[in-house]
């Protein structure tokens, strides 16, 4: 543990440090280019690495499925289709997140409404999350045919996620979310952890495995439509860091969280540092780097563990 925060301490003060501004430290401390730039893009990056992490570690453990992501549910999809909608329509880009907030409290709200009707169990929740997905990117196929006023790049350059922020507006925005997600997780913990081993059968150990679930699942849902309205949907940040810190923190599920917020924001602004330095010219969101860097690493861990 004690090396993941060393490191995630000297990533980010490289992060902070090098850029296309060649600066000596001192000058650039003193500029507009480290306080309204490089240092909120950093903070940024790292709460959005921690909160996708932990939000897929929980995710994961309640739909007891290694692949769940907290995606699945659709929100990403969903903000998606209402930033692409408002887009279509030419409004400002103040709107267009509105929109996509909107949207993804939306799709929560029905999700929220099926389980208020009836108990529907984990699975079924699940795959009403897979087709709610599928519904917006086929909605999405036709605004993005159909849409004369829409900018393609724009909206290309915003569903794939990126941690270019300007200021502390995104911070501000994320943080309350992020306090409240890793409080609860952190509180709730012990349900979570029988839930992945006992399932709906931990209701013997004096708890209601549905309501624990469905509580945590909406809150996570929340932080992560916060999340995705203010810099997209960041790619497999929260599918691929959950496994490296369950192999690395094995089966305390304590230190796994912990391990998952300090990974997440790692991983994510690695990405956003190597995307500066290294593709500066291209002006590539981060999560083009997440699922370059993440797609092989999944490949290599579920290939270890059918090896194992």
């Amino acid at each position: 543990m004690l090396i993941c925060i060393l490191l995630l301490l000297f990533v980010s003060l490289l992060n902070v440090s090098l850029g296309s501004a060649d600066l000596e430290f001192l000058k650039l401390f003193n500029s507009d280019i480290f306080w309204q730039l490089r240092l909120p893009r950093t903070l940024t990056a790292a709460l959005a690495g921690a909160v996708l992490a932990l939000c897929g570690q929980i995710t994961q453990i309640l739909f007891r499925n290694p692949l769940a992501t907290p995606y699945t549910l659709g929100v990403a999809s969903s903000a998606s289709l209402g930033a692409l909608l408002a887009m279509s329509f030419g409004l400002s880009w103040s709107l267009v997140s509105l929109s996509a907030l909107g949207f993804s409290l939306a799709g929560i709200a029905l999700l929220a409404l099926a389980f208020s009707l009836k108990r529907i169990s984990s699975t079924t929740m699940l795959l009403l999350g897979v087709s709610l997905n599928l519904f917006c990117a086929s909605s999405i196929s036709v605004l993005q045919v159909t849409s004369g006023k829409l900018d393609l790049s724009m909206f290309l350059g915003w569903i794939m996620g990126s941690v270019s922020v300007v200021g502390y507006d995104a911070v501000l925005f994320l943080i309350l979310p992020s306090i409240v997600i890793i409080a609860l997780s952190f509180w709730l913990y012990r349900p979570p952890a029988l839930i992945s081993i006992e399932g709906d059968f931990a209701v013997t150990r004096g708890f209601n495995p549905a309501h624990i679930r469905y509580l945590l699942l909406f809150f996570t849902t929340v932080a992560v439509a916060c999340l995705v309205t203010k810099l997209g949907p960041i790619g497999f940040i929260g599918l691929v860091v959950p496994h490296f810190s369950k192999r690395i923190f094995k089966s305390d599920l304590k230190k796994q969280m912990f391990g998952n917020l300090v990974l997440g924001a790692l991983v994510l602004i690695l990405a956003d540092l190597i995307n500066r330095v290294c593709f500066s010219g291209l002006g590539l969101p981060v999560g083009v780097i997440t699922t370059a860097l993440g797609a092989p690493a999944l490949a290599i861990i579920l290939w270890r563990q059918n090896l194992n």
